[in-house]
């Protein structure tokens, strides 16, 4: 068998990147290889991630099968975490395997939430990338609280932050603990860029489901399970899911 003389690299299971490999499965290029980088086994879908957190779906719904995806597609899976590329000499260099060199390079890796390291040490800290496994995580930290409530703090109030309050109130409830949410964001309102009209009809759900909102003011710390604020209040959390604007991840940075 002919070893191809070109190499392709896609680095992130990203939409845009699974795009390629389904293409590539119809119309492979000639005397080139293909190879998909990811630190794991399945791609999360995360336009249904809001939906599984709430039990619309079964985990395994949001969750593409990179193995059978690219045994189908003709195409190499590496699982391993790529952290640097070496533009100047064509290179990828993982955390646990061997650089590998290309001729052309798709980087789809996605972005992590801005400034975590503000509350990384805190003990209920939950981020919510990497995104296949953050069910597993906010599971694992919001239980066991007995009969007395589980404080959990979500920090961002974007559109992603106000669904996941939500979703995240109902999974507690569901498993029959007793959620305590509080939805927090550094503006003077949530869901900032939206339409009045859309902001009110989220206001009023959050009431409804006894989800308390705080705004107007920013974490800058925490000491303990104590969130600390630029204005000098406090809020005591449990939990606290990160949920904030988008940064590059370190491989970009590198």
């Amino acid at each position: 068998m002919r070893v191809a003389s070109r190499r392709i690299l896609l680095i992130g299971a990203g939409h845009t990147n699974l795009h390629i490999v389904r293409m590539w499965m119809q119309q492979p290029i000639v005397d080139a290889s293909l190879a998909l980088i990811t630190p794991f086994p399945c791609a999360t879908y995360s336009g249904m991630f809001p939906g599984t957190l709430a039990g619309l779906y079964t985990p395994a719904d949001m969750e593409i099968d990179l193995y059978r995806l690219t045994k189908a597609a003709g195409v190499d899976l590496i699982v391993d975490e790529a952290i640097a590329v070496d533009s100047a000499r064509k290179e990828v260099k993982f955390h646990e395997r061997p650089s590998i060199t290309y001729d052309v390079a798709s980087i789809g890796v996605g972005s992590v939430p801005r400034q975590m390291e503000t509350l990384k040490t805190h003990p209920g800290f939950v981020p919510i990338k990497p995104m296949f496994t953050a069910l597993q995580r906010l599971d694992s930290a919001t239980q066991n609280f007995a009969s007395r409530p589980v404080r959990v703090a979500v920090i961002g109030g974007g559109a992603a932050g106000v669904e996941l309050a939500l979703c995240a109130e109902h999974r507690i409830r569901k498993s029959g603990g007793l959620p305590e949410l509080t939805l927090i964001d550094a503006n003077s309102q949530i869901l900032g860029g939206f339409r009045n009209r859309t902001i009110r009809l989220a206001e009023e759900e959050l009431r409804q489901r006894n989800i308390n909102v705080r705004c107007g003011a920013r974490v800058t710390g925490h000491n303990g399970l104590d969130l600390i604020f630029d204005d000098g209040h406090s809020l005591t959390a449990d939990v606290v899911v990160w949920v904030t604007g988008a940064c590059p991840q370190s491989l970009l940075r590198n």
